[in-house]
């Protein structure tokens, strides 16, 4: 039974992806950086800052696999917290990778990295043109993470249930359950709603990352599902699918100073690992949505 240690498993990504390689018989241990959450006791949670690296040696050894979620991830956000998010997503990760010893580190990144290349389906090949404050610390890790053996997974717009409501989808879905209760009128505040990405539901998401770290098959990985909509049309099809009437207001300060028009992934290399992306888009927005009807 190989021991996994996941870095940042009180977030989104990391409390999936350790009840998947639980239930596929890892060990799975990890860190959190403010509050535990609510995971089974087989799931050891351990707190710890990735930010200093003191702590971390005696922490991490013993285990077979790193992987390493703990990040900032909100895009957004980056161009007000450049120095917040240099810190964490580039030396926190040197500072784990100046722990490993023997240990595999698998990093969690994501398609930012990419940057815009018109409509091309991006593959892991693909030249690397970061264009935001987040997706350079991200790039400028990878680059340390491959250069010392590691591996990378490259997330696409990974969405469901547990999300943050700082990302659009839940955020979306945040405000249609409020006009749905009479909390608020009718009304949806947006940003730029004309980018197109790649959407993948969670469960579909950490199913790629464990077949990834079961395999030693390549260095790097996208997880997409090679389709793409605009902004616009997933809010339509949420707003569709909750029944309600809403008119859609622009709010400037959602409008992001770089959007990239278009990330669109090619998942060859994933399917070729015998994944299969199997929750569509609607299907996840409508598991998005019965979660909010039974969490208001």
């Amino acid at each position: 039974m190989k021991k996994v240690f996941i870095t940042g498993i009180s977030g989104f990504i990391g409390r999936h992806l350790a009840l998947s390689l639980l239930d596929k018989g890892f060990q799975v241990s990890g860190s959190y950086l403010n509050n535990k959450v609510n995971l089974p006791p087989d799931i050891g949670q351990l707190k710890l800052d990735i930010r200093k690296s003191g702590q971390l040696e005696s922490i991490i050894s013993g285990f077979d696999i790193i992987v390493h979620c703990a990040a900032l991830s909100h895009v957004g956000s980056s161009w007000k917290n450049l120095s917040d998010y240099y810190v964490v997503n580039f030396e926190g990760t040197v500072n784990l990778l100046d722990c490993l010893g023997n240990t595999s580190f698998v990093f969690i990144s994501s398609s930012e990295v990419y940057g815009n290349h018109g409509d091309l389906n991006l593959r892991e090949e693909t030249n690397l043109l970061p264009s935001s404050p987040y997706a350079i610390t991200k790039a400028c890790a990878e680059r340390v993470v491959l250069d010392t053996g590691g591996r990378v997974v490259r997330l696409f717009n990974v969405f469901g249930p547990g999300q943050s409501e700082k990302f659009a989808i839940p955020n979306f879905a945040r405000q249609l359950m409020e006009i749905y209760v009479g909390r608020r009128k009718p009304v949806i505040k947006v940003g730029n709603l004309s980018p197109k990405r790649d959407f993948v539901y969670i469960s579909d998401a950490v199913e790629a990352i464990c077949r990834f770290i079961m395999s030693d098959k390549f260095r790097v990985l996208n997880v997409c599902s090679g389709k793409v909509y605009s902004v616009a049309e997933v809010l339509d099809k949420l707003i569709s699918i909750s029944g309600i009437t809403a008119s859609i207001e622009i709010d400037r300060n959602r409008v992001r100073p770089v959007d990239i028009p278009v990330i669109k992934g090619d998942n060859s290399k994933a399917l070729s690992l015998g994944w299969i992306p199997k929750v569509s888009l609607e299907e996840g927005l409508q598991k998005l949505w019965e979660f909010y009807k039974g969490n208001v």
